[in-house]
Parts: structure tokens; sequence; C-alpha cells
């Protein structure tokens, strides 16, 4: 959330929002197979964020969608 004070006599004021973010999270451990080797890379990338399509929502009711977002 961002903070301002509202100043009617500085043009650079802000106005505080919530915004919440809607998008898709794959756990790549999750997926079965016999190979270590497949087992060790797919743990060792789960924990780099894949960007994917995103719905945003701000308190201000705006939706926007994003193609790729992180």
């Amino acid at each position: 959330m961002l903070y301002g004070e509202s100043n009617p006599n500085n043009q650079f004021t802000q106005d505080p929002y919530r915004q919440f973010y809607l998008s898709l999270d794959v756990d790549l451990t999750k997926i079965k197979t016999t190979s270590k080797f497949l087992k060790t890379l797919f743990s060792t990338i789960n924990f780099i964020k894949i960007p994917a399509p995103t719905l945003e929502y701000t308190s201000r009711g705006d939706f926007k969608f994003h193609l790729l977002h992180f």
C-alpha cells in the first residue's frame, strides 16, 4: 500500500490504494517422475518465479490484465 499526504499546494501528492494480484503458481516438485535427474532439475528450478498471466484488482475498482507479470 502506498501512503502520501494530500497537500493542495504540492502537485506531487500521492493517493494511497491497495493492489491485489491473482496468478498461477506451478509447483514443479509435484510432477511424478522416476528420473533422479528430472527430480533434481525440478526442485532446483522450482524456486524461480516463472512469469504468468495475472489479473490485477485495485481498491479504486480497476481491473487490469498483465500478459506476463512477476
